[in-house]
């Protein structure tokens, strides 16, 4: 029997006082996708989650994500590849786990391949942080305290 065609999970966010996400349909649960997210209001974010990868995500404060804007003051190479609030892994077996607590602070990863891990924390104001990965078992770790931080990291592996 041939599995039917089973589009990635795309979600798009604008967080209000009530947090609702669906993972409504048994495409979503048959595929392995996990997604845990904890948000206050006014924090805007976008999620892309396909089959056996992970998400944790924790924002607490305001304006926080950022989907829609653009980065203030990153290389260039971060600055034409994804926009703040976007969290996106194709392939498999990857792993994000973000805690963001503070206002005004921008956020994007983004994993293509396979067991890629970032695992990130932000706290304070008007921070700023990306990472990008592409191939496989590559990890980044960033911790940004206080505010005005800026961060960018870009891996690749094969």
């Amino acid at each position: 029997m041939k599995t039917p065609f089973k589009p990635p999970l795309v979600a798009h966010f604008i967080c209000l006082t009530a947090f609702t996400l669906s993972l409504s349909t048994e495409t979503a649960a048959a595929q392995d996708n996990v997604v845990s997210l904890r948000t206050e209001p006014a924090n805007t974010l976008e999620v892309l989650v396909e089959p056996e990868n992970t998400i944790t995500l924790t924002i607490s404060g305001n304006d926080n994500g950022g989907f829609g804007q653009s980065w203030p003051a990153l290389p260039a190479f971060a600055a034409a590849t994804i926009q703040p609030g976007v969290l996106s892994q194709t392939g498999f077996g990857n792993q994000i786990d973000l805690s963001v607590l503070g206002s005004d602070n921008l956020f994007a990863i983004a994993q293509n391949g396979s067991n890629n891990r970032a695992f990130g924390q932000i706290t304070g104001t008007g921070n700023t942080g990306l990472v990008m990965q592409t191939g496989h078992a590559n990890v980044a770790v960033f911790h940004q305290h206080g505010n005005g931080n800026s961060v960018a990291i870009s891996q690749s592996s094969w």
